[in-house]
């Protein structure tokens, strides 16, 4: 793996925004606030009393430590409150803000914010994340000052970094990828994203396995969700009914990557549908822009029994419905080819067998944040991706 690694405007503003951040933060939060030592020293002590015994001492520490933790409590509430919303008010500004740093030269003030960057201790996410795949080493690049095209690099999230991951593609230049995982969504109502995918040389594992995997990995993710969750749930059995095909059409980012017109898809999988099983209700299921509102696919076809199959170029929709225990045809490159059909001409004769190893193999391709720090997913994809 090379040493290069992408930081993009996404990053840079999350960046400016921890410095800001950091700046009101220092002035806010100067002094510790003794609120309990001040108070515990008026009730208890005075200056021709003060016993100085292993049980006063005890006391005095537990109290400066509920300070002290009080105060570091208000800082990361702080932080947390501030810091999505400066990052947000941020990022449409970069351009600005670049020209401002370059003297009128974007691409230079974008050059001097990236240098700045790397000179800094601020531990974003890219610069975590490469620790664990390319090491101390790494070389920092933005999008528009990557001209070494041919030699691999590190590439997180698809957003912004469309123009690279398109020319790697095109061109089969080598790169390893990181988004987010294919379960999360398995972790009930829990945000966070636990697991994390990381793809060499594509943004999607696909394809039928070179490898029969263990299964310690996916006992191990099992045990991890009962500790969120008490009941964590397999997939469940295939369906074998139902008169509606779902389509999810692919996203805006998946489309110019891979050069898609989506109205065009749309229109094609509809008539395939149309002509191989016209005795089935089509519906297009198109993702909502706001996370807030957007539901799980998941669940929403654990809901509604009368959900046929899912007909998806590269979503993770594809995962969802094999969990909910519906019957996928996969049209693009996506790590649930191997249990789906790809052609529509297939859509009588779906995919329901056993899921056993491909759980392995979905084990196997996505990791924690940890995992990828400490260097166990560059070990693993290493050994069991090739």
């Amino acid at each position: 793996m090379s040493n290069y690694c992408i930081v993009n405007d996404d990053e840079l503003s999350a960046f400016l925004a921890f410095l800001m951040i950091k700046k009101m933060a220092k002035k806010k939060f100067k002094d510790v606030r003794w609120a309990m030592v001040n108070k515990m020293w008026h009730k208890h002590y005075t200056e021709e009393n003060i016993v100085l015994n292993a049980e006063s001492r005890e006391k005095i520490l537990k109290i400066v430590n509920k300070d002290l933790t009080s105060w570091v409590d208000d800082i990361k509430h702080f932080n947390k409150k501030n810091y999505r919303m400066l990052a947000s008010a941020v990022y449409p500004r970069m351009e600005s803000i670049f020209k401002s740093l370059g003297d009128g030269d974007s691409a230079r003030g974008r050059r001097l914010l990236l240098e700045i960057w790397s000179k800094c201790t601020y531990e974003s996410n890219i610069r975590s994340l490469a620790i664990g795949l390319v090491g101390k080493q790494a070389r920092w690049r933005t999008p528009e000052t990557y001209k070494e095209i041919e030699e691999p690099c590190l590439v997180r999230n698809i957003l912004n970094n469309e123009s690279t991951i398109k020319t790697k593609m095109d061109n089969n230049f080598p790169f390893t990828f990181i988004d987010s995982g294919y379960t999360n969504f398995v972790r009930g109502g829990i945000s966070n994203k636990q697991w994390h995918r990381v793809v060499k040389d594509g943004i999607h594992h696909g394809d039928k396995p070179n490898h029969v995997f263990p299964t310690d990995r996916l006992v191990k993710m099992i045990q991890d969700n009962r500790k969120e969750i008490s009941n964590f749930r397999f997939p469940k059995h295939w369906r074998v009914s139902g008169h509606k095909v779902i389509i999810i059409p692919p996203s805006g980012y998946i489309a110019s990557i891979e050069n898609i017109d989506v109205d065009k898809w749309i229109k094609r999988v509809s008539r395939d549908v149309a002509k191989h099983a016209p005795d089935k209700e089509v519906v297009v299921r198109d993702k909502t822009p706001d996370k807030k509102l957007r539901r799980s696919l998941y669940e929403d076809l654990r809901e509604d029994p009368t959900v046929y199959c899912v007909i998806h170029h590269n979503s993770n929709a594809g995962t969802e419905a094999i969990w909910a225990g519906v019957p996928i045809i996969t049209l693009g490159k996506h790590v649930t080819r191997s249990v789906s059909r790809h052609s529509i001409e297939e859509i009588n004769d779906l995919c329901r067998g056993d899921v056993a190893q491909w759980l392995c193999y979905l084990s196997y391709s996505q990791f924690t944040y940890d995992e990828i720090v400490n260097g166990t997913a560059k070990k693993i994809l290493e050994l069991w991706h090739v």
